[in-house]
């Protein structure tokens, strides 16, 4: 009993060693008080087009970029692009979308799981379910020819990502 004590206390020195020396990077889980808007045919990270990349091997909102965001009315998916802004290759992004009226007004949010691989300052597109199960829904820069619908726009929040350790 006394050893397990021991153990589990050189164990936990050990990690938290670790992550003082920098070697295991944190992940956030919090979400930003501010969201970015998604606009179809734009970069949209909080760093900016042509900004510095330096220092972005830690967790930062700006690693990944979401843009050319797509969803017709009918459409059953929502398809977008990712950009890998890092030096690491990353996997697994979460991602905090919430749906808004032109006005404003919240329809939805939530929160998705992105799973593919994003080598290092790589763009890959994605598609995820739709949050709108009914096909009432359009992104508002993809009105319908025939009317009808209702518009929204995207914002998002980075949430995490995981770094691929490569052998």
């Amino acid at each position: 009993m006394r050893y397990e004590r021991y153990i589990f206390v050189v164990l936990f020195a050990g990690i938290l060693l670790l992550l003082q020396a920098g070697n295991v990077k944190p992940v956030r889980s919090a979400v930003n008080d501010t969201l970015t808007e998604v606009e179809a045919g734009e970069m949209l990270s909080r760093l900016g087009v042509g900004k510095s990349m330096k220092n972005i091997g830690k967790f930062t909102s700006e690693a990944v970029g979401l843009y050319d965001f797509d969803k017709k009315i009918s459409g059953r998916k929502e398809t977008f692009l990712l950009k890998n802004n890092t030096t690491e290759h990353i996997s697994r992004i979460k991602l905090k979308l919430v749906y808004k009226s032109p006005s404003g007004d919240m329809i939805d949010y939530r929160e998705v799981m992105v799973e593919c691989d994003l080598l290092p300052k790589t763009t890959r597109q994605v598609q995820i379910d739709s949050f709108d199960k009914s096909g009432q829904y359009y992104f508002y820069k993809n009105v319908p020819r025939k009317g009808g619908g209702f518009p929204f726009k995207v914002y998002y929040d980075l949430l995490r990502y995981d770094v691929v350790v490569e052998p």
